[in-house]
């Protein structure tokens, strides 16, 4: 197994973008103004030891940039003292994939591309502006995997016209594409068209129980798979936090989905316990189990008033114990349906 990497993102919010979706500003999202020039690239690298470092370009659309311009990005982070130490990632869309860049992105060392594919659906793929039909998208993944490229997928939820269904199914078609997987939910940011749309009442987005109670779902789904979601929610940052206008935006979202995840195994558990008064977690799966400001702890009491949460170190990680009977997080998962877990 390889060394797990660290990401040194650049960002070049916008660029390469046919098309401006209706939820997206990537200048307040990743807090960056203007995109690195190539120079500007190659002073950052050289401040950092490389070994076991990826190099990330995210915010837009990097095949959709002009050939010009990918050439110097990847000119830039392709020099002799970089090159035998780094590995490459880019973000695009689905539709901006063809043999030609393909061929220019492996020329150039890129080990991985992440796909903003958002939907599988096409009512709602209109509905966001993201200019292509759900056609593209098979057909990009699958020219990608012939040259050899790791793929990831980035998922929304609570976009317009998008239900709960309609998130499952998109999650289940990911699964049967990607490497790994992105799940953002839908927050409203202002000085985006989707603002607009909520501010004349045209727009509801989640609420963050909504959205947390789906993405769980949509994990498990994923997990089941042994497909690593690599990020739930957006990075928080305070830019971020001042420009979100309404959705459910939190800077602990991926904790939060866990935590659900989490309370449900206890659930299960508990039902088959007879008499159960102690739960016992391995220790550092305590928080999770907890769950933030001890919302976990506070629901488990209301059906089992005497019942303690208990760390153990002889716990397999993961899994939990009750009145002797022990749940693994596996078998837990496989005995979970997608539509009515609990």
């Amino acid at each position: 197994m390889s060394a797990k990497k660290n990401i040194l993102p650049f960002f070049i919010p916008m660029e390469g973008c046919k098309h401006n979706c209706i939820f997206c500003d990537q200048r307040q999202i990743s807090g960056r103004i203007k995109s690195p020039t190539p120079a500007e690239i190659r002073a950052e690298l050289a401040l950092f030891s490389l070994k076991n470092m990826e190099i990330a370009f995210y915010g837009g659309s990097f095949t959709g940039l002009s050939k010009e311009k990918q050439l110097q990005y990847l000119q830039a982070v392709n020099e002799p003292n970089i090159k035998k130490q780094r590995a490459i990632r880019i973000s695009t869309r689905p539709d901006c994939i063809n043999q030609d860049n393909c061929f220019l992105l492996k020329g150039y060392g890129v080990k991985t591309v992440e796909l903003g594919v958002q939907s599988f659906n096409n009512e709602v793929l209109l509905a966001a502006g993201r200019g292509y039909k759900n056609e593209v998208i098979e057909p990009a993944v699958r020219l990608l995997r012939e040259f050899g490229f790791s793929v990831g997928i980035q998922l929304m939820t609570g976009l317009p016209e998008q239900t709960k269904d309609l998130s499952l199914f998109d999650a289940r078609q990911a699964a049967e594409l990607a490497d790994f997987v992105r799940i953002y939910p839908t927050v409203v940011i202002e000085n985006t068209p989707l603002a607009e749309l909520y501010r004349r009442g045209l727009y509801e987005p989640q609420t963050v129980e909504e959205a947390v109670d789906l993405a769980a779902r949509m994990l498990v789904i994923f997990q089941r798979r042994q497909i690593a979601v690599i990020r739930l929610g957006l990075n928080p940052d305070v830019k971020l936090a001042q420009a979100v206008l309404a959705g459910p935006y939190h800077p602990a979202f991926g904790h939060l989905v866990y935590s659900r995840l989490k309370l449900w195994q206890a659930l299960v558990l508990l039902q088959r316990a007879r008499a159960p008064q102690k739960i016992l977690c391995p220790k550092a799966d305590l928080p999770l189990l907890i769950g933030h400001k001890a919302e976990n702890k506070k629901l488990l009491l209301q059906s089992y008033p005497l019942l303690k949460i208990v760390g153990d170190q002889t716990l397999p990680a993961g899994a939990l114990s009750a009145d002797g009977v022990v749940l693994l997080y596996k078998e837990f998962l496989q005995g979970l349906g997608e539509n009515n877990f609990l």
